[in-house]
């Protein structure tokens, strides 16, 4: 039987230790196929925590730079061969200093996310890529008796929706790219084990999904069409 703090260790996460024991294959294809859309070629790496998409981007042939607020989490990172930084309000780097800034499920644990962002687009060039959690539709997962996996991260400041980010973001970028990725499929919900029928449908995903589970922005610097 699993009880008390066992519960909470295997529901509730603490992102501020949590990627401390990871495997640094632990991250998002789908993060990473956006970042090399969208990314120029030399990358700061913002909220890299010990650095799984530093490494993959450098692997790819980018120049990534990683950093983070948690001295424990860039240590690691450092000693991966990563070159990061310990960073606080004032980022360490001049105007302009990269193509572009990622900030990947980073905005939901800030206190302040507008002033990070703006200090995001202040080091870039091109473009900040962002990626959040998308919590709209909440309700009706609720009545069904379902809630969102990022409900359960114990250090979530922002709960954010497609309309909450674009309103955000408008404040500090000219131009906002807001995409719904990663669909939850309906009968992904469902027990297909004794239903061939019902397999083949969620292999097609002949039924549109509903729910969204991340917002995938693309912030541009400057309006290219003034």
């Amino acid at each position: 039987m699993i009880i008390g703090e066992e519960i909470k260790h295997n529901t509730l996460r603490d992102t501020h230790n949590y990627y401390l024991d990871a495997p640094s294959d632990l991250f998002s294809s789908r993060l990473i196929d956006f970042a090399l859309q969208h990314c120029g070629k030399r990358i700061l790496d913002l909220g890299c925590a010990t650095g799984n998409y530093t490494l993959e981007l450098l692997k790819r042939g980018y120049t990534c730079i990683g950093a983070d607020v948690n001295s424990a989490y860039i240590e690691i990172a450092q000693k991966r061969g990563i070159e990061a930084y310990v960073v606080s309000d004032k980022l360490p780097f001049s105007d302009k200093s990269f193509d572009s800034v990622i900030m990947f499920e980073v905005a939901e644990h800030l206190s302040n996310p507008e002033a990070v962002l703006s200090e995001a687009s202040r080091v870039a060039r091109k473009n900040v890529i962002i990626s959040v959690p998308n919590c709209e539709g909440y309700e009706e997962l609720i009545k069904q008796g379902l809630i969102f996996e990022h409900f359960l991260d114990r250090d979530h400041k922002n709960m954010f929706t497609e309309t909450s980010l674009r309103k955000m973001l408008s404040g500090i970028f000219p131009v906002i790219d807001i995409q719904k990725g990663d669909p939850i499929y309906p009968l992904s919900l469902a027990d297909l084990s004794k239903n061939k029928i019902l397999r083949i449908l969620n292999k097609i995903h002949l039924i549109q999904p509903k729910y969204y589970f991340r917002l995938y922005v693309v912030a541009h610097i400057q309006d290219l069409n003034k």
